[in-house]
């Protein structure tokens, strides 16, 4: 199982306990996308759900989930926000080749480009396509990143100069 299956697995079960109850009612009064939803795992449910026609449903749980962790210190949110674009991230992972870091590395740079991405999204600016936006975002962290440690790899000396203090 990869570092990333596992972060997934665990925001799961993040998302499932009992102690997020009372912050996820509060957040019910506050979001309308949250109403038809009386618990963190009836969304759980629907997050797991891969049918097309909830493409737009879930851009409207991932702007709630995005406004409530920018606003909160609740890590529920941050999970379910995970948990919504887990197929994303999946392909995105997917989709990232370099040799020169390991594949836990990558795991970790594509979660942390995601985190990111959820932080610093201007939620009041931008009102719909977020699930696109917070892609694109994590997309540009992600590969700006790898670009960084292609340019500092090429950047690097070929062979060691002290080879050839014997030359002298």
């Amino acid at each position: 199982m990869t570092p990333l299956s596992q972060m997934l697995k665990a925001m799961r079960r993040e998302a499932l306990r009992p102690r997020h109850q009372r912050a996820y009612e509060a957040a019910r009064k506050r979001r309308r996308a949250l109403l038809g939803y009386r618990t963190p795992s009836a969304l759980v449910e629907i997050l797991g759900n891969r049918d097309g026609a909830l493409v737009e449903r879930k851009d409207e749980l991932l702007r709630a989930f995005i406004a409530e962790q920018q606003g909160s210190a609740s890590p529920l949110w941050l999970a379910l926000s995970l948990l919504c674009c887990a197929p994303m991230l999946g392909r995105l992972r997917r989709r990232i080749l370099a040799d020169e870091v390991s594949e836990a590395e990558l795991d970790q740079l594509v979660m942390a480009g995601f985190v990111d991405a959820v932080a610093t999204f201007p939620i009041a600016r931008h009102r719909r396509r977020t699930f696109a936006r917070i892609r694109k975002a994590t997309e540009r962290s992600v590969f700006g990143q790898i670009a960084r440690w292609q340019r500092d790899r090429e950047l690097q000396p070929a062979t060691d100069p002290s080879l050839f203090d014997c030359l002298d």
